[in-house]
């Protein structure tokens, strides 16, 4: 008589139920974290109102991207890359910003009212903005992802996905070449 086959583990509705209740769990977490994040931006308003607004959005691109994305992945990757050319942007300024000696205040980082001393304009540097934009245009011209592709995505940096790294070089390039913003800290601005 042959022995009995042995049965495989259960893939019943306690595996389910534990994934569901443990997403739900951290994205409750997440969702928390985004509304707290908005509210140190700046943003007075109570933190329940601050985690529907995040969530509501949460839901609306995420229900988009299952409707719309043919691939998940892909989409994926397009969104991280456009995130990295974004953010390179901002390395640059702030390497630059490094290597001139700049020492940061941190109390004044931390005040978000017309009397920081890096409020410079309108809460904004001209000279970060200009160089940030600038970056964002180049990094653009060379990355090629699932949505669009920019008029030099085609070349070997456009397609090996170095994008990002164009955006770091113009970046760094164009602050570094703008005179640099005096803020209101009271420390002298470093130079090169």
């Amino acid at each position: 008589m042959p022995l009995p086959r042995p049965r495989p583990p259960s893939r019943g509705p306690g595996r389910t139920w534990t994934a569901v209740i443990g997403m739900v769990l951290v994205d409750a977490m997440s969702m928390y974290s985004a509304g707290f994040t908005a509210q140190t931006l700046g943003f007075a308003v109570p933190r329940a109102w601050a985690v529907g607004v995040n969530a509501t959005i949460s839901l609306l691109l995420g229900g988009t991207l299952m409707m719309v994305a043919t691939s998940f992945v892909d989409t994926f990757l397009s969104f991280l890359t456009l995130l990295g050319v974004t953010f390179s942007a901002w390395t640059g300024v702030f390497g630059v910003d490094l290597l001139r000696g700049r020492v940061y205040d941190s109390a004044a980082l931390m005040d978000t009212t017309p009397r920081s001393g890096y409020w410079y304009s309108g809460g904004y540097s001209r000279q970060a903005m200009a160089a940030w934009g600038a970056a964002l245009v180049a990094g653009l011209l060379f990355t090629d992802v699932e949505w669009f592709t920019g008029p030099l995505g085609a070349s070997w940096t456009g397609r090996h996905g170095l994008g990002w790294a164009v955006t770091i070089l113009v970046a760094a390039g164009v602050y570094a070449v703008l005179p640099r913003p005096a803020d209101g800290t009271g420390g002298t601005p470093a130079r090169l």
